[in-house]
Order: C-alpha cells, then structure tokens, then sequence
C-alpha cells in the first residue's frame, strides 16, 4: 500500500501519506545480525508499515531447539541509529540451548563456564537483545533458561547434578543464578551464582552427601566403608580459565568403619576440607586435609583437560596419633583388608602399588 506525495516518504507515523508492505515467509532462514545463530525453518508476518519494520515469527528452529515465540523491530529505519529489537523464547534440549549460548557473543563472555557445562533434559530460553545497528559492540543481552529435572555435569570427572531444576539469567557480561535445586552424592543440593563488578562469577554451594552416594560416584575400598550422611558447603570464583574452589565439612553424621586413624564415630566432629587452586592455564593446585589426621598438597597439570599429579606430600598422623596408644592403630591385617592398594585407593594418578600401612612412627 503505498499513498501520499513521495516527498515524505516513508510517512512515519502515517503523516502526509501511508506506507505498508506485508508478506508472509515460510521455511526461511533469517540472519538476524552478525555472530549469533541463525534462524531456520521460519514461518513469519513481515511488516514495513511507514519508518517501521515488524517481523513477528510463529515457528522456526535454532539447532535443533524450537521458537515458541519471535519478534523482531526496527522502531525507525530511518534513524541515524537505528535499534534491532529482539524478543524471543524457545523450547528445547538443554544441550542445544547451551549450545546457542555458546555459539553467540554471549558465550564468549561467559567462556569457558558455559562450555565446560554438559546436560540432559529440557527446558525453555527467553531472549532479548537490543543491537545498534551500527555500533554493534554495544549490544544489550537480557536472557534467562528455566529447567525442571536435568542432568547437568561438567567436563572434569566428577559426579552429575541429578533432577537439578532451576534459572540461569544472563546479559552479555554478567551469570546469576538465583537458585538450582539438585541431587548430587547421595543428598540435596542448593546453589546460587551472581557476576561480581570485576567479572567475577562467584557460585555458592550447600548440602548433604552420604556414604552411599559417595561410594556410587567414586566406588573403591575407601568409600565402601562410608555410611550415614554429613552437611557441606562450598564456594567457587570463576573467571575465565581461572577456578578457585574452596569446600568444607564437619562430617557429623557419617561413620566411617575404616580402621584408625581414620575411623569415626557419627555424632564425632572431623573438619575436611578440599582447595583447587589456579595456578595458570597448564596448573593448579589440590590441597585436603583431615583434622589432624591427614593432610596432602599436590602440584596437577592440567594441560588438554587431563588432570595428572606432577608433584606432591601427604601427612599421615598428628594430634590424633600422638595420643593414642599404639594398640589402638589399626592392624596391618585390617588395613590390608580395608585398604590393599593405598595409593591406587586414593589417588589413582600415583599409581602406587603400595599397600597402605599406617605407623605410629610417620606421626
């Protein structure tokens, strides 16, 4: 529809005249601006009406996830600088919605976080940009990922959140997630992330493992002597290729049968705590202790995501050793049973073919 003198053209707000060309477009591919996944398999109405272009989309795929709802606005096509507005939803695999993430300039801000995060389930993004059309550097993301039942686990081994459910919300510096509600070993689990003013994304962890649920994620002769169940908490910082993970435990209501020194009664208090530290891209650094029963520090190099010890101590004794008589260690005979192989029990990348023998003397 085209009426009015061509001298104000293209009749903004339809003053002095009207300008309006529909269509509609089915199985189409709409590039919607640089760097961010396309969209296939499109059915839209598209709109010039005046200064105005509307582009409202009724079906359509990125990957292999489906767009439930997508519009898309150039308020003035005449402005000197004109806005892309862009507000959508999809619903489909976690993993390819992750994927999605990746794929745009978010993922590159959020990079390597994203990336390291494996999944399982569905659930549903809502997205909205605001793109400068010329001056795309300054690009406004809003988005957030609702998810109920997954599987989420991330490339370093390590146990799988089971039946995680929750939010994500993101813009194009910044991760929050206001709360995700999981199993993981055995017990429930909280956690809760923001992205500080530095870049920092700073998760929070809490909850309850057992001694069942430890020994299915990490079967051996150590964790089979495990029962009952004990509270934890941990906290991450994250940027980038640097991780610093930090988590703590009192043990109070987990037994261990394991002979002493490392056996424990359930109402007993017994502070573990775990450290990885960021060294550089090709390092870090693992320290753990036990009360003051044990206690290792170990050098790791990490290069092509393969964790190996390159160097490390480990204390066996203290407080706990030094005031007990030497009958109450655990016999030879009972560590052998307990633990036969100690260093291929505890920390596989050793490879030690040792058996585990604890001595007053190493006190």
């Amino acid at each position: 529809k085209l009426k009015g003198d061509l001298s104000h053209f293209p009749f903004a707000s339809d003053r002095n005249g009207v300008f309006q060309v529909t269509a509609k477009v089915k199985d189409g591919v709409l590039q919607y601006a640089p760097d961010w996944p396309r969209i296939e398999q499109i059915q839209t109405a598209l709109d010039f009406h005046g200064n105005r272009m509307e582009i409202n989309a009724s079906q359509g795929a990125i990957f292999n996830t489906q767009i439930t709802r997508a519009k898309i606005v150039i308020p003035d096509l005449a402005s000197h600088d004109a806005v892309l507005e862009i507000d959508g939803e999809t619903l489909g695999g976690t993993a390819e919605l992750l994927r999605f993430i990746n794929a745009s300039p978010v993922g590159q801000q959020l990079d390597p976080i994203t990336k390291q995060i494996n999944a399982e389930g569905t659930g549903k993004l809502e997205l909205s940009l605001r793109m400068p059309l010329h001056r795309l550097h300054d690009t406004r993301v809003a988005g957030s990922y609702q998810f109920g039942a997954n599987k989420l686990w991330i490339n370093t081994p390590g146990p799988a959140l089971e039946q995680a459910s929750g939010k994500l919300a993101f813009t194009e510096r910044t991760l929050t997630i206001p709360k995700i509600t999981a199993q993981l070993l055995g017990g429930p689990v909280t956690i809760s992330a923001n992205t500080t003013a530095d870049g920092m994304v700073r998760v929070s962890a809490a909850g309850r493992f057992s001694g069942a649920g430890f020994q299915q994620a990490y079967p051996g002769v150590f964790t089979q002597h495990l029962k009952g169940a004990a509270g934890w908490s941990a906290s991450m910082a994250l940027r980038k290729q640097a991780a610093n993970v930090v988590l703590v435990s009192n043990l109070i209501g987990l037994t261990s049968e394991l002979p002493y020194p490392l056996s424990k009664a359930p109402q007993e208090s017994l502070p573990l705590k775990f450290e990885r530290r960021f060294i550089d891209t090709g390092h870090d650094a693992i320290t753990l202790s036990l009360g003051k029963v044990f206690s290792a520090q170990f050098l790791r190099t990490t290069a092509g995501g393969v964790a190996s010890i390159e160097k490390g101590k480990i204390h066996l004794g203290g407080h706990r050793f030094r005031h007990r008589p030497r009958r109450a260690y655990g016999s030879r005979a009972s560590w052998k049973n307990s633990m036969p192989i100690c260093g291929a029990a505890l920390f596989p990348a050793l490879k030690a073919n040792r058996p585990c023998l604890p001595s007053p003397a190493s006190s």
